[in-house]
């Protein structure tokens, strides 16, 4: 889960804050405090792009530890251990993601024509 200190780390570097619950404390004199509407966009985009990172880390889990890698080198037995990687190539798929922004609330992305996930984001001055 993505919190607001994330979203006002991405977007302020080394910014100076404290987050109590929902309310923001700014203590920075020289960035000014994103809006709020600048902070919810970036929380959304960090969640999506954390949610498609998933097959990553679920790889990451399962991939062979690094002591089997030294042991399939040492033991020529490269083909087992690509075997192996490969399965949970397979079972965790890499996701292509695109994301979407709409600039009309009556525009509308028809699911049948994109073979990747959407994220739609519909900016909120619209």
């Amino acid at each position: 889960m993505i919190r607001i200190s994330d979203a006002l780390h991405s977007l302020r570097p080394n910014s100076q804050f404290a987050v109590r619950g929902d309310v923001i404390e700014w203590h920075d004199t020289e960035q000014t405090q994103p809006s709020k509407s600048e902070i919810d966009a970036e929380v959304s985009r960090l969640q999506a792009d954390y949610d498609a990172k998933e097959y990553q880390r679920k790889r990451k889990a399962e991939y062979p530890s690094i002591e089997e890698c030294v042991h399939a080198i040492l033991d020529d037995d490269l083909d087992n251990l690509q075997a192996l990687r490969q399965a949970v190539k397979e079972k965790y798929p890499k996701w292509n993601l695109a994301i979407v922004i709409l600039k009309k609330k009556s525009a509308f992305v028809e699911n049948e024509k994109y073979s990747i996930p959407c994220i739609l984001f519909y900016p909120n001055n619209i």
